[in-house]
């Protein structure tokens, strides 16, 4: 019965349209234009059902992992600076993202440290601090009362060479849903199910991309349930290491607009601007997160180089890409008036290091400690890149000391100066050997970058078996709207192919900086939701063929 009614739907989808044409205008409106309809407003109810069901299953599962009121082994030392910048400028008239150190040390003598000689007369020990919630929340209210001659020019600093959109998402956690460790935790998903719901409403009317949403969603609810988020890595979704997640959705909506050559309507452009403001504090939180605008830009100017082939002009069809970029200049211009000036006058930065990260990466090639170990002073980790800089300026001395230098005795550098000069200690590197550094970036990166996915996605067999079910009814579900609707699959493979390739541009940091567990969550998201594209798009275009050869063979039978 089932193959039959798919059978009957499918011969009326793949009568030709000559047919069609030759109808009467009254038979079209009230026949397959009025069954497309009727369908796109059923599916767009059904993926607002599934996307909701998802987001309640990917919350669920968090705070059964304990992501809600917990800080992850390597994330508390920035917890603890947005956590007491918010305070500091919140609640005692701080601005500029500078941090009291009132505050801070109110924070760590809390419990917000790694400090065993602190931590002792509080009766914990590190990390079963971070998964202590009461002890968190009494350092973070106790902060928030406190009560001194507060001077927002003085016993400050600053990040020291991270990225300041945390003390924001801190803020708008605090100001929606209390001062609270929970707090980051709930901002999490009602920034994610905003940026759904515009999606939703958007493309409303189009099947083929709410189902690349409705993928999305399932996808984040595989990354709670996988590894992703264990102890050994961030631990906790309250990490802008994994909050950078966030950019995903609002890119996907962009992207779409693009690839359904989407007019500049009011509420396609008003649906615009929320994403691409989403999108700019995701990439505020976490830089990492610029290979969505990169992916964004790299469609766009794809399709205005197809039009020039076709001697066409497309410019009209990428006004998205101009609304986010003119978010994201908006953005830059706004903080560089807002930074205190301490950020200046102590040489800091307002974004993550990066060239810090590049030369970080060297020491994990086959023939570092062999070739080079000796000559860094055998330093590792973060002590690496900050020794391959004070060489540099060895061999070549700054002529005003005192603008690199952060102390007299010259054993500490700026951060921002610190930047510059390993950059140059790169180049110069690679000047000299050229070969180690392109195996280092060609050949090794990319195989630690498969070897973490590859453990992510083995960790699944530890998920729900309701879950993989329930994801499992969910592509059938998308599978069977596909082959009822030829034009709608023609367009879900179009969006297959954005997703496959947001996938590889968002390898692009990775490649450059250092690929580990702690470091790859936006690109284990895009690789679960270009599998599961590609998934829906096989059984589909499989289901499809077997109809159409059934439907060639029943003819036959029903003549003999």
């Amino acid at each position: 019965m089932i193959v039959n009614a798919l059978l009957s739907r499918f011969d009326w989808e793949v009568q030709p349209r000559l047919d069609c044409a030759r109808m009467p205008a009254l038979t079209i409106r009230n026949g397959g234009a009025w069954n497309r309809a009727k369908i796109a407003r059923l599916f767009l109810w059904l993926a607002v059902a599934i996307v909701c069901i998802s987001l309640i299953s990917a919350f669920r599962l968090g705070v059964e992992r304990g992501f809600c009121d917990t800080i992850g082994n390597e994330s508390w030392g920035r917890i603890l600076f947005s956590v007491g910048t918010a305070i500091t400028q919140m609640n005692h008239g701080g601005y500029g993202y500078a941090l009291s150190t009132v505050i801070e040390t109110i924070l760590t003598y809390g419990g917000l440290t790694d400090d065993p000689k602190i931590l002792a007369p509080l009766g914990v020990e590190f990390p079963g601090n971070l998964r202590d919630p009461a002890l968190i929340n009494a350092a973070i209210d106790k902060a928030a009362r406190f009560s001194w001659p507060f001077n927002p020019e003085e016993a400050i600093r600053g990040s020291g060479g991270d990225d300041l959109g945390f003390v924001d998402y801190v803020r708008l956690s605090f100001l929606v849903f209390g001062h609270k460790i929970q707090s980051l935790y709930y901002t999490y998903f009602l920034i994610f199910g905003v940026s759904a719901a515009v999606f939703l409403w958007t493309f409303r009317s189009r099947p083929a991309l709410l189902m690349l949403l409705v993928i999305t969603s399932v996808a984040q609810t595989i990354l709670f349930a996988s590894n992703l988020l264990a102890s050994h890595n961030p631990g906790s979704i309250s990490d802008p290491r994994f909050l950078s997640v966030l950019a995903v959705v609002p890119g996907l909506h962009l992207g779409c607009l693009l690839l359904d050559r989407s007019p500049p309507s009011i509420i396609n452009v008003a649906s615009a601007i929320v994403q691409s403001i989403i999108l700019v504090f995701a990439f505020w939180i976490r830089a990492s997160a610029v290979w969505v605008i990169l992916a964004v830009s790299i469609f766009a100017g794809l399709i205005m180089a197809w039009g020039l082939l076709k001697r066409q002009n497309e410019l009209k069809y990428v006004w998205c890409l101009g609304i986010l970029l003119a978010v994201l200049a908006a953005h830059m211009l706004w903080v560089t008036t807002a930074l205190h000036p301490i950020y200046r006058s102590e040489g800091e930065i307002s974004h993550h290091v990066f060239w810090h990260a590049v030369f970080y990466q060297l020491q994990f090639h086959p023939r570092w400690n062999k070739d080079y170990a000796a000559s860094y002073d055998f330093a590792t980790f973060d002590e690496l890149p900050r020794v391959a800089a004070k060489k540099y300026l060895l061999r070549h001395p700054p002529s005003h000391p005192e603008e690199v230098y952060l102390t007299t005795d010259r054993q500490y550098l700026r951060i921002a100066p610190s930047e510059v000069y390993i950059r140059k200690a790169y180049f110069e590197f690679f000047a000299n050997d050229p070969r180690f550094v392109l195996e280092s970036l060609l050949i090794y990166n990319p195989v630690a970058m498969a070897i973490v996915l590859a453990g992510y996605l083995s960790s699944l067999d530890r998920a729900i078996v309701m879950e993989l079910l329930s994801g499992s009814v969910v592509l059938l579900i998308l599978v069977g709207f596909l082959v009822a609707d030829s034009d709608q699959l023609r367009l879900f493979k179009h969006g297959v192919l954005l997703a496959t390739g947001a996938f590889f541009v968002s390898l692009s940091p990775i490649v450059l900086t250092v690929p580990n567990n702690r470091t790859m969550g936006d690109q284990y998201f895009a690789l679960v939701i270009m599998l599961g594209c590609w998934v829906v798009l096989a059984l589909a275009t499989g289901l499809r063929v077997f109809l159409g050869r059934a439907r060639q063979v029943r003819p036959r039978i029903s003549s003999t």
